[in-house]
């Protein structure tokens, strides 16, 4: 009638049947034991009450422990709000599940009618994928805070951004591999089906949704090759602003508009992008302009003074900087002003090119140099009472020719003196 695997199953169907010696008990009850009340056996009653007590008792001694021990310990050790707000949270869901457990291995016991006890098997085979789900979801909060901690000792703030996204992603993930076991081990269904049709259908969507991969992985190659930080100030194309946030499809721009932009990251990651927020250094370059009645001399001791101002502030880069009276424009006399500011953002650049405009009209009011600006002249020549405004030419050359040697004499030889002092001092200071 039954094969022999069959009858050799026999003693171990026996047992799971009747746990803990639950065939003897039944032998061993009197009669009063067996009589029914509400479809329920006297000692399942009682069975269930004791259950009860049990489960009551472990869930208060597994509290206790973990409140008063865990968390004094987690105190102590300075740990008391991860201890609160993560692994308190934790240990609740865990107590639970054991509790689950329990049930799981006495209620085989209480011999419960076999349409009762079908659901209560469903129940529990669902709850226990259920509430390991739950507790893994806990977990990854707890796995966010480290990873915040250290995001917090790095100088990118892109980091910062990279830790939401990962407790985003990872708790996902969770969702979706507890929802196959809840389908799988709770329900009984077959998930090979519904996997073959994921796939399937996620042939489809990956066609549909190309861009929102393309972006997916751009704000990996974001993460990865960190082209800018949230606070940096970027310009690509008609992109200029401030970057607020970087999400897994699109980075979050603030103009100087004060309106936000949203740029997907695939677009992003093929960009071209200047980079202001990693500049070491800021450049400022202006023209000075002075009037054309301003002498040789004070030309020489004001572009001195523009040095000396460059040289004594505090946020100037030293080894690089262009101040020279380079150009005759044709209203001015033009000094160009070419500098560094080393600061890192741009509103102190500001306040370090007020800070050197100021000293520069303090200078300009100290030595008495006009700031030149556009104007016309009209000279009225052809009054008979009045002399010409042109100036007489000599028209002998010889004349110009001595006035040349003597400027060669005195100012260009003055020049020559310079140098070769100067090479001296250079050569007594290499002996």
């Amino acid at each position: 009638m039954f094969s022999s695997f069959t009858v050799g199953q026999i003693n171990s169907l026996h047992r799971e049947t009747y746990p803990y010696g639950t065939a003897k008990l039944l032998d061993l009850l009197p009669k009063i034991g067996n009589e029914e009340y509400l479809g329920f056996h006297l000692w399942q009653l009682v069975g269930f009450l004791i259950l009860i007590f049990l489960v009551f008792l472990s869930h208060l001694v597994f509290t206790f422990l973990v409140d008063k021990g865990l968390l004094y310990v987690l105190k102590r050790l300075g740990y008391g709000y991860i201890g609160e707000n993560y692994l308190l949270p934790i240990a609740r869901i865990t107590s639970f599940y054991f509790i689950v457990l329990l049930l799981a291995l006495f209620l085989p016991v209480l011999q419960l009618p076999t349409e009762i006890w079908a659901w209560i098997i469903v129940i529990i085979n669902t709850l226990k994928p259920l509430l390991i789900t739950v507790i893994f979801y806990k977990i990854v909060d707890v796995i966010a805070a480290y990873f915040s901690k250290l995001a917090e000792r790095t100088e990118s703030t892109l980091d910062d951004q990279l830790v939401p996204l990962i407790r985003k992603t990872l708790k996902a993930f969770v969702i979706i591999i507890g929802t196959l076991f809840v389908l799988k081990e709770g329900l009984n269904l077959d998930i090979i089906p519904f996997l073959t049709g994921l796939s399937i259908g996620g042939v489809a969507i990956a066609l549909a949704a190309q861009d929102t991969i393309k972006n997916f992985f751009g704000s990996v190659m974001i993460f990865l090759d960190r082209p800018f930080q949230v606070g940096d100030w970027i310009t690509s194309g008609d992109l200029d602003g401030t970057v607020e946030e970087v999400g897994f499809r699109s980075t979050r721009v603030r103009t100087f508009r004060n309106s936000v932009m949203y740029i997907p990251n695939g677009k992003i990651a093929d960009a071209t992008i200047d980079n202001h927020g990693l500049r070491q250094y800021r450049r400022f370059y202006t023209t000075i302009t002075i009037t054309y009645d301003t002498p040789p001399e004070l030309v020489e001791e004001f572009v001195k003074g523009l040095r000396a101002i460059v040289t004594s502030h505090p946020k100037t880069r030293k080894d690089t900087f262009h101040v020279y009276f380079n150009n005759l424009s044709s209203f001015s006399l033009d000094i160009m002003f070419y500098i560094f500011f080393e600061v890192p953002t741009w509103a102190e650049e500001l306040e370090c090119r007020h800070e050197i405009l100021i000293q520069i009209m303090k200078l300009a009011e100290t030595l008495e140099v006009r700031f030149a600006f556009p104007t016309q002249t009209v000279h009225m020549e052809t009054f008979p009472e009045k002399k010409s405004l042109s100036p007489d030419y000599d028209s002998d050359i010889k004349s110009y020719q001595a006035k040349l040697g003597q400027f060669m004499q005195k100012e260009l030889r003055k020049k020559k003196i310079k140098s070769n002092s100067t090479d001296q001092l250079t050569s007594s200071t290499f002996v």
